[in-house]
């Protein structure tokens, strides 16, 4: 058997010795450019599911519906090439790697799918027949898209740059490395998992946040801040064992089982804290309500009208 006859068999083959080749795969575009996609395959005793033996993002079988990750659907590589021949390669090659892939060839058809809430990334061609790859990074910049690596048969050092100020993991020119391509493809799956967990985890806080009362709300942001009970009561005109009440509610509502914990989930919140840079003016206001709450409390007990 020869070296083309392992690589045909793919997932049946299974050598019991090291050998490497190389197998050139048209990959190219109309125009002729990046006409070579160079695939260097190294062969170990392969098991039975896999042509070639390479490492699974450690993400690649979860799935996420809101509240953390679940067991069951893989990761998903999208790509967007005009080239069908191109697309077919990389989905082959991706596939072999024990990645799902779905494939488009313009960005309207890309933008018209809705994408599973799983983690991913994009291959995305630079050149497109309705929009280019850099029109299509500005529009997803900012919001919860998967990470992008990009691929170009005509490259240059100003739209690479621009590609990756615009966050995209590489950018790869044609003909194509194997092992820099799943490196990046791996980097950006584990980078989207990354942020699909903790998305769910603050939707989570939320939902806990969102079970507070308004004076619940209002004493958090007095517990975090450092503030003393008798401090964060008279800022809120209660009394220290109501606001103990209160702070007791909070770690229950919020399943904090430490202030320090309670502090990390406040701060995942956004929640607004106490300036610190204003201790003192703090310190002064609340000792000039604790006295003026003192003789409120005194005229009341000796019948005075509050002035």
């Amino acid at each position: 058997m020869n070296t083309d006859d392992v690589l045909a068999l793919g997932a049946t083959a299974q050598p019991c010795t090291m050998a490497t080749a190389t197998k050139r795969t048209a990959l190219g575009n109309s125009a002729g450019v990046g006409s070579v996609f160079e695939r260097d395959v190294q062969r170990r005793c392969c098991p039975p599911d896999h042509g070639i033996n390479r490492p699974r993002p450690a993400a690649q079988d979860m799935t996420f519906d809101g509240h953390g990750p679940k067991e069951g659907a893989q990761s998903i590589v999208f790509v967007v090439d005009d080239d069908p021949s191109v697309r077919e390669s990389l989905q082959n090659l991706l596939e072999s790697w024990g990645l799902r892939t779905i494939t488009f060839e313009s960005a309207g058809q890309y933008f018209a799918y809705s994408r599973p809430n799983v983690p991913s990334c994009l291959i995305l061609d630079m050149i497109l027949p309705d929009i280019t790859g850099l029109d299509l990074q500005e529009r997803v910049t900012g919001t919860n898209h998967p990470p992008i690596v990009c691929i170009t048969g005509r490259g240059d050092i100003q739209t690479s740059v621009r590609a990756m100020k615009l966050g995209a993991i590489d950018f790869l020119t044609k003909p194509i490395s194997e092992d820099d391509l799943l490196n990046a493809v791996q980097d950006a799956i584990a980078r989207d998992a990354e942020a699909l967990m903790a998305r769910a985890a603050l939707a989570d806080l939320q939902q806990r946040y969102a079970l507070l009362t308004t004076r619940e709300r209002e004493g958090l942001p007095l517990v975090v801040g450092g503030l003393l009970n008798k401090q964060a009561a008279a800022l809120l005109g209660i009394s220290e064992s109501t606001l103990q009440i209160h702070r007791c509610k909070i770690m229950q509502k919020m399943e904090a089982d430490s202030l320090a914990e309670l502090v990390r989930m406040a701060m995942q919140l956004k929640v607004p804290l106490p300036q610190m840079r204003r201790r003192g003016a703090v310190a002064t206001d609340l000792v000039l309500s604790c006295r003026a709450n003192q003789e409120k409390f005194m005229e009341a007990r000796a019948g005075i009208s509050p002035r």
